[in-house]
């Protein structure tokens, strides 16, 4: 049998497609099979899928299927026809669509409409026909299948018969209902919740049957249908609190983050997308977000499901005057299904369009040419959220100006135009937000941007994006992650340098014989000549043979800068017309060399190392260079600048195919809070690190599951987890200080918190490890115990301990403290 069969979390989805998130996070999803899911390749997640199957009522659009006779009435809240369940005609129906499903791999079944037979029965003999009917058709299903697992939607009446062959009770609205006749979120009564509970504790304590309940509120009533799911946990059954079509990512057991945002742009000027991704992507990445691409009348299109399920909002990035209706018209449903949506530059649609006067954008007159216009404009508002990296620009707002107007609109930078009207640029809204002029200002004469208004507040207000630990692709260990990539265009070269040697030698002799990091070799070289190429290969063989090189393909951005004066200026950490290509975090050694025969200015690397480190750590530290480099004094000098930077910082190098894995892995994870508070990391398996927004409160190891230690870099906090294993972290207001592993240049294989003054451990490193304990009393007598042999030491004055091995790896080791300061 599977064994995920003793399913303990559920979730409901009803729409198209299933949300992966929810295969992730849930044992068991419940799903519409009418929209031909390809079972088979969802049957490789987490979840099981369990098929809904109606028994007593067949809807409008199947009814053409059914005879006549097999009616009893009608159910009008729901505009379907109740069926006669003891009519063999429609008893064959009914377990030919249970075979068929069956066939498709469904073998769980949520059986719905169970007691709707008492609607089209007017006695107490019709109805006991009615029941034993049912009971019957749930009997067969099992003697056909013993293996199949079914859910009744209550269905009390039926226990005595049934209660023994199936696996678990749903029951809707126990305290959140829907109302199908009336389209409305109402209260259950007091006396319809008592009775309801009375029935379910029956299910647990006689029949021993998981319960679980299904609640309902509107997609916007996020903390709301929290609580309701807390109450329901709180009654001993598995919750689910979803919106009245059952189409949206609920609250469960736990509580799904949505991660994605869609970035819609154009076909006709595709050229904005690299823009789109160069200037929000970084942003979004940062704040945790994977950004998706989609551009208007491309063959892919715009999704044509709605996107509450699937993505934490759409930004929009179009050109000022653009309009496309059937885009108005999409974008008119995602709005009504509750998706949040900010616009920058051009609306999409005419600004006196019925998507517009909904949205409270009310279009103002252009400004007409003329002498004396050009001094009324400017400025009449700003907030905070303005002068980021450059002050608004002193002129009018773009294309045709608007207002914004009605409630929950917050205006960061509102505009005089040329005619004196007060004109919106940048606000958000109850929908989102627009940045529709002066969000960004022209820096440079090569056209060069920067950010007017601040992206990562205005996004995470317009977006409402709550403050989430976040997949941190900079950090592990509590060191700054580092890659190094060298060219080997040059490495047959003399250098100029006492005694010509070759630069190969000038390599391995001053650089990697001090640094004992992991280096990408890219043999590639299009530029060199087939003779020049060849001595080069010839000259790396002895290179390759040291286990720190190791041959790459490094892809490069060409776009980006040798200088970093405005987060514009970042490449997004995958390319995005392919996610496949990661491009290295920073420019290539072109961009800071140029043509310059002297390598002089390659020491300028270390300034965009600092422009990403702060006010915020946004990327790992990158630093790529051609072999030639090495053939100077200068580029020698330099060079070596930069490593005992490197060194000084205490770096964690990685080789690039670990870099990609952390990448897909950034894209791949799945993060998930408990009713608890804690928060659980799933997938992405090669990403152990989380930094933790000071918001949410400080690590309680003590609850916390798999944390290998904690570190902090200014504001910063970044939580790392064990190499394999859970990854819980469970957050307090303050919590009690525990053993850690707060920073180290190899990986934690293990730990395990023995007590307050002992621990288990295991960590590896490419060479000798070194390594950080904190948490430990002041002063102790420490000894670790490593197999063969071991250390004595003692603990510093703020009970921190660091040890610097020979070995690359510990084993399984003990580490034990005298709890006494001395």
């Amino acid at each position: 049998m599977d064994s995920r069969a003793a399913a303990e979390t559920t979730a409901f989805f009803y729409g198209k497609p299933i949300p992966a998130e929810l295969t992730q996070a849930y044992d068991q999803v419940v799903v519409e099979p009418g929209h031909n899911h390809d079972v088979a390749a969802l049957s490789k997640s987490h979840a099981v899928l369990v098929a809904y199957l109606s028994m007593g009522e067949v809807a409008k659009h199947k009814l053409d299927q059914t005879d006549k006779s097999w009616r009893l009435s009608q159910n009008d809240a729901w505009a379907s026809t109740v069926m006669d369940l003891s009519h063999p005609g429609y008893r064959r129906y009914l377990l030919e669509q249970y075979e068929a499903l069956w066939a498709k791999g469904y073998h769980r079944f949520f059986l719905d409409t169970l007691d709707s037979y008492q609607l089209g029965t007017k006695d107490a003999k019709q109805r006991e026909v009615q029941r034993k009917a049912l009971c019957e058709l749930i009997a067969s299903m099992v003697s056909r299948h013993a293996d199949v697992r079914i859910l009744l939607n209550r269905g009390f009446e039926l226990m005595p018969e049934v209660g023994k062959i199936v696996h678990g009770v749903v029951a809707e609205s126990l305290f959140d209902r829907w109302d199908a006749a009336k389209s409305s979120y109402v209260r259950v009564p007091k006396n319809d919740y008592e009775w309801l509970v009375a029935r379910l504790r029956e299910v647990k304590d006689r029949y021993r049957l998981p319960v679980i309940v299904i609640d309902y509120r509107p997609n916007e009533e996020r903390a709301e249908a929290r609580a309701t799911a807390e109450k329901i946990a709180a009654l001993g059954f598995e919750p689910w609190v979803c919106n009245g079509a059952i189409n949206n990512v609920g609250v469960g057991r736990v509580e799904i983050m949505p991660r994605k945002v869609l970035i819609v742009t154009d076909k006709q000027h595709s050229a904005l997308q690299p823009g789109a991704a160069r200037f929000l992507a970084p942003v979004l990445e940062y704040l945790g977000y994977v950004p998706e691409y989609r551009a208007i009348e491309d063959e892919a299109g715009l999704p044509d499901y709605e996107l509450s399920a699937h993505a934490a909002g759409i930004i929009s990035v179009l050109p000022t005057g653009s309009d496309y209706p059937e885009y108005e018209d999409w974008l008119t449903k995602q709005i009504a299904a509750g998706v949040r949506v900010v616009i920058f530059g051009g609306l999409g649609f005419k600004a006196d369009s019925g998507l517009a006067k909904a949205l409270g954008i009310r279009p103002l007159a252009a400004a007409k040419p003329g002498r004396g216009q050009v001094a009324n404009v400017g400025v009449t508002r700003r907030d905070d959220l303005i002068g980021f990296e450059a002050e608004p620009p002193a002129r009018g707002p773009e294309g045709v100006p608007v207002m914004l107007e009605g409630p929950f609109i917050t205006p960061h930078l509102t505009l005089r135009t040329g005619q004196g009207a007060t004109a919106t640029a940048i606000a958000t809204t109850r929908f989102g937000g627009v940045a529709l002029s002066h969000a960004f200002a022209v820096r440079g004469l090569s056209g060069e941007r920067a950010w007017v208004v601040d992206p990562f507040r205005f996004l995470q207000r317009a977006l409402h994006l709550p403050d989430i630990p976040v997949p941190d692709i900079t950090t592990e260990s509590g060191r700054r992650l580092a890659l190094l990539a060298i060219d080997g265009r040059g490495l047959s070269d003399n250098a100029r340098l006492r005694g010509r040697p070759r630069v190969v030698n000038v390599l391995a002799t001053q650089i990697l014989a001090k640094y004992n990091w992991p280096h990408a070799l890219d043999l590639r070289e299009p530029e060199a000549k087939e003779a020049e190429r060849a001595r080069d290969v010839a000259a790396a063989r002895q290179l390759l043979q040291k286990s720190q090189i190791y041959r790459a393909d490094v892809p490069l951005d060409e776009t980006a800068r040798g200088a970093l004066h405005s987060l514009t200026e970042l490449p997004p950490l995958w390319a995005a017309d392919d996610p496949e290509q990661i491009p290295l975090p920073i420019a290539a050694d072109y961009a800071f060399i140029g043509a310059v025969p002297e390598a002089y200015p390659l020491r300028r690397v270390a300034e965009v190392w600092q422009a990403t480190e702060t006010p915020r750590r946004i990327r790992p530290i990158a630093l790529h260079y051609h072999a030639f480099v090495l053939s100077s004094p200068g580029g020698l000098d330099a060079l070596s600048a930069l490593y005992r930077t490197l060194a000084e910082q205490r770096v964690q190098v990685l080789r690039f195919d670990e870099y990609r894995a952390r990448i897909q892995a950034f894209r791949e994870q799945v993060i998930v809070r408990s009713l608890d508070g804690s928060f659980t990391v799933l997938g992405g398996e090669a990403l152990r690190t989380l930094r933790v927004p000071a918001s949410l409160g400080e690590p309680d190891l003590a609850k916390s599951e798999g944390v290998a230690g904690v570190a902090d870099a200014g504001t910063l906090r970044y939580v790392t987890f064990v190499a394999k294993g859970p990854r819980k972290l469970q957050l307090a207001a303050r919590a009690a200080q525990a053993p850690q592993i707060s920073q180290t240049n190899g990986r934690v294989e293990h730990l395990r918190v023995l007590s307050p003054t002992r621990l288990e451990l295991s960590l590896t490193a490419a060479d000798s490890l070194d390594f950080c304990v904190t948490g430990l009393p002041v002063r102790a007598a420490c000894k670790l115990q490593l197999g063969t042999h071991s250390i004595e030491t003692r603990t510093d004055a703020h009970g921190e301990l660091h040890l610097t091995l020979a070995e690359s790896s510990t084993g399984l080791g003990v580490l034990s403290c005298d709890e006494a300061a001395s």
